[in-house]
């Protein structure tokens, strides 16, 4: 069987992709250095003017992006002691005109609108390395009340997000800044787009609230601070939804001939009461295939997209399944801010007696705070089409953000069919070798004549030696996690080893009487191959260094080296469905233990826990002919030196082994990382050079130095650490070239410690974590 693999390079983690590589949708923030800001609102509403423009930025780029279908949004803010917002301005979508080339290829997109419907814009050029926007009139709402420590401009496609910045301190020439008038040239491009930004409708740490409006009545200050709500007051999203919108008469969603409860259009009843019965996971009457409402998913979900449709004036899609006509059939469209409570509600968990943060304003209802989000259990694949694993709950307190590690142990002897089932490959196989010599095979202690040698035995608690294929893997989580990454062990310790912790039940609903009641891991459901609510103890570990056994504890995982502890997924989103390319398959022990790490936050007031499960949905004999590897390079992890209100690039190579063949490609910097890019092939192979003194650096005399990134246009971009680009091929990137440098990628990662006013905050020792790595350095880490 031939291997397919995935790539990470780890320089912190890194992946590569190209350019013919579908993407996902990803967060990403580009900050662009900006030529001209003028604001003059000093003459009365109607005369208000804003002009902004950027020229010759080659992070400025229009390629994959069209903000007709994708969405286009502008925020404006000024901070210091009179800070000041327009609020998130959606720019309407069926306002974009393409701009065209004498090849007639797409070269930018102009937005106009002579009456200033959307926050008084008037015209946009988005072309690459240039952004012009001009806004005028009394619908454009920033006006100066003072001196603005700077004036940040955000220009937003789909979640990919262009800022400049006009700052003295970041040098800018700030000509006028006074009442009603602001006049700055020459601006710097910031360190990094800020992570806080009021005004653009989502709620991030250090806001109480962000509903992406200026009102101050609507229980959310235009400063980001809750206050109190003056309109009609709802137990739940969900409560606002049906009231506001379905029940509404402007829409007529219960109206008779549409969705009421004698003679349902669609067999869909949307009247009070029954409503989210017949949304949540139910199929289309029209086609089976698509569910009405997928929580955490909007594009999946048909309701959503049949109102997005009445809203653009198009046919609904949902993927590429045609979804019958728009809705509300018979009136008008949702406006914009009920559209995106909608949205809102459906992204997270889609909760039926819940709020949802900015739902409130989006749909000018009074709520509750925002609530911590669940999500209910996904329905388990049927019992010959796969398996369902979770670790079961662990806590999150309010206003907490934490990393865990925590085991959980199953047994799919008696669940996996025996089309899915055959001897392990290597990096599973159970065998028994002298720890200091692998080399060398043994029986017992007395077969490894090394002195303080002993025979080891790899894969320990799978007793039958047997492995399964899948084909497809689909992990669910609740909103609040950032990521979560699944690791095999793969050693010679037991199930009850003190490294995994007490083994307990837990249950999300704290008053069960068996929570936090020892239990016997091993004592299965033979349904599910697992006892259900019974895992080890969560301990705070990042990517699970230092937790579970001795042979798992190995910061050698780090390294792509599996140490006992072999990847096998990583999700930086609440939700990961991924289908193997067809003949593809992933490997997996049918015994064992699996480690969790999962990172997750809690901005509410209100305690919770996350859950997260996992569904394996088996291959089938013509999917089992290319086995997925991981492959990692981390020679470079430890290179980054970057002293305090610095910032430094360090670039490397990697190069695919000859017959490669790669498939799924991603990247993951961690805090400091602000860019990171990828070239592709023909290379020479090169190293970044080690800072003296830096212990943990590595390097190989035999090849050269990098000399910086490269002057074409990198294949990817990201900047984003926690919610990078994800690349798919389909079929695989081959690389089967004799000559190395066509087998090699040249990437570079740009680490900034606190160089700017806007660059992420330096990193000190003195609020440093412990090192993972124990008494091996003195250095810390941004892990």
């Amino acid at each position: 069987m031939r291997r397919l693999d995935w790539l990470v390079l780890l320089g912190a983690w890194a992946a590569l992709a190209l350019p013919s590589l579908p993407a996902l949708a990803h967060d990403a923030a580009f900050p662009i250095a900006g030529d001209t800001i003028l604001v003059k609102a000093d003459d009365g509403r109607e005369n208000r003017k804003f002009k902004f423009k950027i020229s010759g930025d080659p992070l400025l780029r229009v390629a994959g992006h069209d903000p007709r279908p994708d969405g286009a949004s502008l925020v404006v803010n000024g901070t210091g002691d009179h800070p000041r917002s327009t609020g998130r301005i959606n720019l309407d979508a069926n306002l974009w005109q393409e701009m065209m080339n004498d090849q007639d290829e797409v070269v930018g997109y102009k937005y106009l609108d002579p009456d200033a419907t959307r926050g008084g814009i008037k015209k946009i050029i988005f072309k690459d390395g240039k952004l012009v926007i001009k806004a005028k009139g009394a619908a454009w709402n920033f006006r100066p009340q003072g001196d603005h420590d700077a004036v940040w401009v955000h220009f937003v496609v789909e979640k990919e997000e262009f800022c400049s910045q006009f700052n003295v301190l970041e040098g800018a020439d700030v000509l006028i800044n006074d009442n009603g008038y602001y006049q700055a040239v020459h601006a710097n491009a910031p360190g990094t787009c800020p992570e806080q930004i009021c005004g653009n409708g989502e709620i991030e740490l250090g806001e109480e609230c962000d509903d992406g409006n200026r009102e101050n009545d609507d229980g959310c200050s235009r400063s980001c601070k809750i206050t109190e709500c003056v309109a009609q007051t709802f137990d739940s999203t969900y409560d606002a939804i049906q009231s506001v919108i379905f029940d509404s008469p402007v829409y007529g969603c219960t109206d008779g001939p549409c969705h009421d409860s004698v003679d349902p259009a669609g067999d869909l009843d949307l009247t009070a009461g029954s409503s989210y019965d017949n949304l949540l996971g139910v199929p289309s009457f029209v086609n089976p295939n698509i569910v009405r409402v997928r929580f955490n998913e909007p594009d999946d979900s048909l309701l959503y997209q049949k109102l997005l449709a009445k809203f653009k004036g198009e046919l609904p899609y949902v993927g590429d399944i045609p979804a019958g006509s728009p809705m509300p059939t018979a009136a008008p469209a949702l406006t914009e801010s009920h559209l995106q409570g909608v949205y809102e509600w459906n992204r997270n968990a889609a909760p039926r007696d819940q709020v949802v943060a900015n739902t409130q304003a989006l749909l000018g209802a009074c709520l509750p705070p925002p609530d911590p989000l669940k999500i209910p259990q996904p329905e388990a694949p049927e019992a010959q089409a796969g398996i369902q694993l979770t670790p079961g709950p662990w806590p999150l307190s309010a206003n907490s953000e934490g990393e865990i590690c925590m085991s959980a142990y199953f047994d799919l002897r008696g669940v996996v069919p025996a089309s899915a089932r055959f001897p392990c490959p290597e990096e599973y196989a159970q065998r028994k070798f002298c720890i200091r010599d692998p080399s060398q095979s043994c029986e017992s202690d007395e077969d490894c004549p090394r002195a303080n040698d002993f025979c080891y035995q790899r894969s320990a608690l799978n007793e039958t030696d047997e492995c399964f294929a899948i084909h497809r893997l689909a992990l669910l989580q609740d909103p609040q996690s950032h990521h979560s990454v699944q690791f095999m062990y793969a050693g010679a310790q037991g199930v009850h080893d003190e490294g995994w912790g007490e083994w307990t039940y837990k249950y999300d609903d704290t008053s069960h009487p068996d929570h936090g009641q020892p239990c016997e891991p091993t004592e299965i459901d033979p349904a599910v191959g697992y006892n259900p609510h019974c895992s080890g103890e969560p301990k705070e570990a990042i990517a699970c260094i230092g937790y579970g056994p001795w042979d798992f504890s190995n910061v050698f995982a780090i390294f792509g080296i599996d140490a006992n502890a072999v990847n096998v997924n990583v999700s930086q989103e609440p939700i990961h469905d991924f289908t193997y390319a067809d003949g593809v398959y992933e490997v997996l022990p049918i015994q064992g233990v699996m480690a969790w790490n999962s990172h997750a936050f809690n901005l509410t007031d209100k305690d919770t826990t996350l859950d997260a499960y996992m569904n394996l949905y088996y291959a089938e004999p013509e999917d089992q002919l290319f086995q997925l590897s991981g492959l990692f390079d981390a020679g470079s992890i430890f290179i980054q030196d970057v002293p305090a209100f610095e910032k430094r690039e360090y670039c490397r190579t990697w190069t695919a082994d000859r017959g490669t063949r790669l498939t799924r490609l991603t990247s993951h910097t961690h805090r400091l990382g602000t860019l990171f890019r990828v070239w592709g092939p023909p290379n020479e192979p090169c190293q970044p050079e080690c800072s003296s003194g830096n212990t943990l650096c590595f390097g190989d005399p035999d090849v050269p130095f990098c000399e910086g990134p490269r002057e074409d246009e990198p294949f990817y971009v990201s900047t984003i650490y926690n919610d990078p680009q994800q690349l798919l091929y389909d079929p695989p990137v081959e690389h089967d070239s004799l000559d190395p440098n066509d087998r090699t990628y040249y990437y570079c990662a740009v680490y900034d410690n606190g160089s700017a006013p806007s660059s992420p905050v330096v990193k000190r020792r003195s609020t440093t974590p412990p090192s993972p790595f124990g008494a091996l350095t003195g250095r810390c880490f941004d892990l």
